[in-house]
């Protein structure tokens, strides 16, 4: 994801010209992110609100699935605001663009999760996943003793710094419920469900681009998860 964010933030900094209307800068950052892919996506639209030529007041870019490693975001939502680019240096060398704020959310579906979770192998290659607004459901088989039995362990995926983990309030073992200690492994075995930093190391040529060519230190960061019917919405700033 720091990828993706590294080339938007890029990309704006070369698109504000005099007389640029707020359609033309849409139409020309799509064309951008679809030509470069940073990851693999279905769609992307680009909303733009009060633009000048040093500027705008907001630019939101609006993605359909996305594929960031083995786990694909159904929709995101990138919120650029307060871009404004600063006067000229001295020597007539183009001033830098600023900006207020980053914020994004990501919708991502309890089918993506499970395959996510297979993809890791381990005991979680059988593992299935299910998302209600009252919490999240894992259900599996666990190697117990001589045999594996069928496990349903039932909590919420939390926020701890960048990691999406899981867990557990309550579960079971064939209908017989499970001792904390199990509960324990299962959680060992399953957390991080997903770091969202981890592509800041492979984007780092990326983001040093992003940091020469703007006046933004920008760092991902998750803030809160809603579970909802079928898929959680992730909400962060960067």
């Amino acid at each position: 994801m720091s990828d993706l964010l590294a080339l938007l933030l890029a990309t704006l900094s070369g698109m504000f010209q005099p007389g640029i209307t707020e359609q033309q800068l849409e139409t020309k950052l799509g064309q951008v992110i679809k030509a470069e892919q940073p990851a693999p996506l279905d769609d992307v639209t680009v909303d733009v609100t009060g633009v000048s030529a040093s500027g705008a007041e907001k630019v939101e870019f609006h993605f359909t699935d996305i594929t960031l490693d083995e786990l694909i975001v159904s929709r995101a939502t990138f919120t650029v605001s307060g871009l404004k680019r600063s006067a000229a240096a001295e020597g007539g060398a183009t001033g830098k663009l600023s900006l207020e704020s980053i914020s994004w959310s990501a919708a991502i579906g309890d089918k993506q999760l499970t395959k996510a979770l297979r993809a890791e192998g381990g005991n979680m290659k059988d593992a299935a996943v299910t998302i209600a607004p009252s919490g999240v459901t894992l259900r599996g088989k666990w190697p117990l003793a001589i045999a594996k039995v069928s496990y349903g362990v039932t909590g919420n995926l939390e926020v701890e710094g960048s990691l999406l983990n899981f867990h557990i309030d309550r579960s079971d073992i064939s209908g017989i419920g499970v001792p904390g200690g199990i509960n324990g492994m299962i959680e060992k075995e399953v957390n991080p469900v997903y770091d969202f930093a981890r592509f800041a190391a492979r984007s780092e040529k990326e983001i040093k681009l992003a940091r020469e060519k703007l006046d933004y230190d920008f760092a991902l960061t998750v803030k809160k998860i809603e579970p909802r019917a079928g898929h959680i919405i992730v909400y962060g700033s960067a």
